[in-house]
């Protein structure tokens, strides 16, 4: 399971390096004892300032635990952290993380490189809970070359699998143009990603529908020359529903 329970730290027990940016916290990267590490302690109190640091803190443990095997010699891990969504329910962030780690197996030494991008975490005051992740490109037509392909990911919180409508069009009078329609099934904290095109500039509404009808609607305007934008849609432990674009500036 990616949900884990931790307890809150209390006052200044709980170690902050601020980077100097509103919203954005990093871990370093360094070469790390090759053994388990310890889960961070959540901040007390959690706050918009101090989950992005305490997220990096705590995806370069998850991953340097879910890294290590019995030939690990070394491994150097380091995350920077994006506020993305401050609810009531809880913070959504996402995590970009890179390193390496060097084997030896039987004598023989290999290394990979280890990169992993807008990576989601949900926290509460209690509560971390990651996913994990399934890349699949689905509604996108590559026969088509005035088509620029644009990226959502799809991201559920929840223990519960979902079936989620994902509906996009561009506002159009006298109805909207579909651009994309499709129903995804997600299991219990997993994301998956999918690819749409985007050929003519306007509004793009994005809507989402769980199978008891809960939806949400965001909106994105793309101009003539815009970059494809990435949008997060996310599912909550509580099923409440979030669309939001994922930012250039962020990164």
């Amino acid at each position: 399971m990616n949900r884990r329970k931790i307890l809150a730290g209390i006052g200044s027990g709980v170690a902050v390096s601020l980077c100097g940016c509103l919203n954005r916290g990093t871990s370093s990267t360094r070469e790390q004892a090759v053994e388990p590490k310890e889960y961070p302690e959540i901040p007390d109190p959690l706050s918009s300032e101090t989950v992005v640091d305490f997220a990096s803190d705590y995806m370069e443990v998850e991953l340097h635990n879910s890294r290590l095997t019995d030939e690990t010699t070394s491994l150097g891990l380091g995350c920077t952290s994006y506020l993305h969504r401050d609810t009531d329910e809880g913070f959504y962030v996402l995590a970009n993380c890179e390193g390496s780690q060097t084997y030896d197996h039987d004598g023989d030494e290999s290394s990979s490189q280890l990169a992993f991008f807008s990576s989601p975490i949900f926290i509460t005051a209690q509560t971390v809970v990651t996913v994990d992740r399934d890349r699949s490109a689905v509604g996108r037509d590559p026969s088509d070359p005035a088509a620029t392909a644009h990226e959502f990911q799809l991201v559920n919180f929840d223990e519960t699998a979902h079936e989620v409508a994902v509906e996009i069009s561009r506002r159009e009078e006298p109805a909207p143009e579909a651009v994309y329609s499709e129903t995804q099934s997600v299991d219990a904290e997993t994301a998956l990603t999918a690819e749409y095109d985007i050929d003519d500039p306007g509004v793009y509404e994005y809507t989402i529908t769980l199978e008891d009808g809960t939806d949400t609607t965001d909106e994105w305007e793309y101009a003539p020359g815009d970059q494809p934008v990435a949008i997060s849609m996310y599912v909550s432990p509580e099923r409440t529903l979030e669309v939001a674009a994922i930012s250039e500036s962020l990164f």
